[in-house]
């Protein structure tokens, strides 16, 4: 549908948003879909390229940190109840692999921060168990590098310290890079692919103390 779509927040460490807004190049548009998730904040949500679905997961919410699972059409949205779900968090992050069809989802904290990588494939949810694992984090991010067929992680929090690990999931196993040059340590990035140039793009995010508002490729 040629839109981008940002859905809840959190403004000024107080109030939290259920709004579902949609970006068409131009312009934001509030969306007002009849179901959608209500307020809650560092939940995860992708878009699902086979299915053409978002897929919505997780969060904290005013009664507590869920794990429950939305999907939308662009309309609205529609509440998921798989027989089996990951346990509830938020501060985790999601990536969707389109070789595979399968949506990733690692870390993220109900308290205690997880290092389980779990997959979606449209209909139900499997625990995968890696030989070798990033440590548990909050903060963290994945994108899917479609040159490589890889979905790569970067950062995060690990044991309250901020990091600046890469790591690249290939279906089966995390194996860790070590680059010459990588970029500082950070929690709260972006990371998004660039089809038109094949790179992976990263910005922003904090060492825990101080913002970043660099601009790094791999």
């Amino acid at each position: 549908r040629g839109r981008v779509i940002l859905q809840g927040g959190r403004l000024n460490d107080m109030l939290l948003h259920s709004r579902t807004w949609a970006w068409e190049g131009t312009s934001w548009t509030v969306l007002n879909p009849p179901v959608d998730p209500g307020n809650r904040d560092k939940a995860a949500l992708i878009y699902d390229i086979r299915s053409a679905h978002l897929v919505f997961f997780g969060g904290e919410t005013y009664s507590g940190i869920q794990n429950d699972l939305f999907v939308g059409d662009g309309d609205t949205w529609t509440p998921w109840m798989p027989p089996r779900l990951p346990p509830a968090r938020y501060w985790h992050a999601l990536a969707h692999d389109p070789d595979r069809a399968r949506t990733l989802l690692f870390g993220g904290t109900d308290g205690a921060t997880h290092g389980d990588t779990w997959e979606w494939d449209g209909s139900a949810w499997t625990e995968l168990s890696p030989p070798v694992s990033p440590e548990p984090r909050v903060g963290t991010a994945l994108a899917h590098d479609a040159l490589r067929g890889r979905i790569m992680l970067f950062g995060g929090s690990a044991n309250q310290i901020v990091q600046s690990d890469t790591w690249e999931w290939d279906g089966a196993a995390w194996p860790q890079r070590f680059p010459a040059t990588s970029p500082p340590a950070r929690r709260d990035h972006a990371l998004a692919f660039d089809v038109a140039r094949n790179r992976l793009v990263l910005f922003g995010g904090s060492d825990g103390v101080s913002p970043y508002g660099d601009t790094w490729e791999w």
